[in-house]
């Protein structure tokens, strides 16, 4: 009981790092592919030298400075169970975000008893769309209740697809404990960071691995974390960002417009 109490807090301590309207592939390229160590005191990245990351604000705002006008792709996910394979927490994003103003869409699917998705606490389904106005959610529970939703505009959807929870999850990890390498392919440079630490703030075991770009890009993020003493269900949390610039617009679904109808300005309405 104690153990699995234990990992219940840190799934509440990182899901709590997400964004919250929108929560939370790779993009590296393929072809002949060379790793090798950085040399020392080498600045690779706002924020990261061969060390690690010695700045995570620093990286953020870089990640944000590439990524806050042009399209891209957002694709998350969070899996934790118990030490019987009881499922805790398992859920899945994907967010696809085109210029300022011009429409992102996003789908979360998430189970599990710590996310009280049983209970009606929390949606199993929930979709977001923007395209710079009014802010408008489709929340559908596992008794197949749909609630609507609209927000004010900007109510965290683009900034929180760009970098929500990412400087959270970077916050335990420093110079220590890590390696930093860099990998070249198709002409393109990633640095590679591996991190762990058992001084986190909840006092779990975690490890962290981070693709950066020279801009300050994260591609990829993916952090594991186990309580103290409990080792056989981590929680595991994954980050891709692709498409940069690529993503084409989202068009607006069609259960917007039923959105529309059934709310008022910051209001909900609820149907079977």
């Amino acid at each position: 009981m104690r153990r699995t109490a234990g990992l219940v807090l840190v799934v509440a301590v990182v899901l709590a790092g997400c964004s919250g309207v929108l929560d939370g592939g790779s993009s590296e390229t393929t072809g002949p592919s060379t790793a090798n160590e950085t040399t020392s005191g080498e600045r690779l990245a706002p924020g990261l030298t061969d060390a690690g990351v010695v700045n995570a604000s620093a990286l953020v705002v870089a990640h944000e400075s590439v990524l806050g006008n042009q399209s891209f792709t957002r694709t998350t996910n969070a899996t934790a169970r118990t030490a019987n394979g009881s499922v805790l927490v398992d859920t899945s994003s994907v967010v696809r975000v085109g210029p300022p103003g011009e429409g992102l869409d996003s789908v979360v699917e998430q189970r599990g008893s710590a996310t009280s998705v049983a209970t009606g606490g929390v949606p199993a389904h929930r979709e977001v769309w923007t395209d710079g106005g009014p802010v408008f959610v489709n929340n559908t529970y596992a008794n197949g209740t749909t609630r609507y939703e609209r927000l004010p505009a900007d109510a965290s959807g683009r900034s929180g697809a760009v970098s929500g929870g990412v400087e959270y999850a970077l916050e335990a990890y420093g110079p220590a404990n890590t390696s930093v390498s860099e990998r070249r392919s198709n002409g393109s440079t990633r640095y590679v960071v591996t991190s762990d630490t058992n001084g986190t703030t909840t006092g779990a075991e975690s490890s962290l691995r981070l693709v950066v770009d020279e801009r300050g890009v994260i591609h990829e993020l993916r952090t594991e974390t186990s309580p103290a003493g409990n080792t056989s269900s981590p929680l595991v949390r994954t980050a891709a960002f692709s498409g940069v610039g690529t993503t084409e617009v989202p068009e607006r679904p069609a259960w917007v417009g039923t959105a529309m109808n059934r709310t008022a300005p910051n209001g909900t309405t609820t149907s079977g």
